[in-house]
């Protein structure tokens, strides 16, 4: 059995603004980050949600007869006990991922069932950086040591001889999620990405990056208040080159999947780019799910977005 390795971090941050409160698991990290936020849409017209089978509370898997594509045995969901999960798929090597890292053909192979379980002990992966505000640098900020509470991300993929990607399967699992606490009432978010879209140096847009230190080599200070509001770093950056791609599944409070969907993500904001967390916008393409709608009427306005803004509070 194959035991993960890397998970990804959730910071729990409280807020009594709003009526409706979305908790944040940013994975993939985000890629794992928590946040109790408002949830605003934009947008109109009706579209569907996916089906999603699954008896999560006894932990059965679920059924499955069509093999065309790579099937799990459990889904994405919330899950008292642990368990082994299977992939299959018909005449195709499946490659996958745990740590919100997009397959490749240079993946773990997989050849024996993945046991799942609540890795909430493990080492922090995300939670101790310091590269994410320039409060770190400034000694605002402390970089966070305890354990924080994780869930497991799955990516699986199949190639054909090509290389070309022929399917994807995505999965988040919270594990004994149950007895913790905090919870009570949360609605969940799981954003899933390749951990480089967010904290890559280059382009990741959750981190001071190469913006920060070329700002820092030119000579650009940063000792005043004021000098630090609009200081340059990655996540200050704006517009559709600084958009990434991310798979979100949307959970109600009794751990319901409401909805999965691929969409574009940015850091919203003007004078709170620097703080932790961040706040985010979504926004429906078709290039990234062949619909510029979002799939579910999540506040029941009775109609779909296309965009989303979740703010961090608190």
């Amino acid at each position: 059995m194959v035991q993960p390795k890397n998970t990804f971090d959730l910071i729990i941050i409280k807020s009594k603004i709003g009526e409706k409160k979305m908790t944040v698991h940013k994975n993939g990290i985000i890629l794992g980050i928590i946040f109790l936020a408002l949830l605003t849409i934009v947008g109109c017209e009706n579209t569907s949600v996916k089906p999603v089978d699954t008896d999560e509370k006894n932990n059965s898997p679920t059924s499955v007869t069509d093999n065309s594509t790579i099937q799990l045995s459990f889904p994405s969901g919330f899950y008292s006990e642990p368990f082994e999960l299977t992939l299959s798929c018909d005449n195709y090597t499946i490659y996958y991922t745990l740590d919100g890292s997009t397959p490749t053909l240079s993946s773990t192979v997989y050849d024996k069932p993945i046991h799942i379980y609540d890795v909430s002990s493990e080492e922090n992966l995300y939670a101790t950086r310091d590269d994410t505000s320039i409060f770190f640098k400034t000694g605002d900020y402390n970089v966070r040591t305890e354990p924080v509470d994780k869930c497991t991300v799955l990516r699986a993929a199949i190639f054909d001889e090509s290389g070309r990607e022929i399917d994807q399967e995505i999965a988040s699992y919270f594990v004994g999620f149950q007895d913790k606490t905090g919870y009570d009432g949360m609605n969940y978010i799981s954003l899933v990405t390749d951990p480089e879209n967010f904290f890559g140096y280059d382009n990741g847009i959750y981190v001071l990056g190469k913006s920060f230190d070329d700002a820092v080599n030119s000579g650009l200070e940063y000792s005043t208040p004021r000098e630090r509001y609009h200081y340059p770093a990655n996540y200050q950056n704006k517009g559709r080159d600084w958009e990434r791609e991310v798979h979100g599944e949307f959970f109600s409070n009794d751990g319901t999947q409401l909805a999965s969907q691929s969409f574009g993500i940015r850091i919203k904001g003007t004078g709170v780019r620097d703080r932790l967390p961040k706040s985010f916008n979504f926004f429906a393409r078709n290039e990234y799910s062949n619909s510029k709608y979002f799939e579910e009427d999540l506040l029941n306005l009775g109609y779909s977005a296309k965009k989303l803004s979740l703010y961090a509070c608190g």
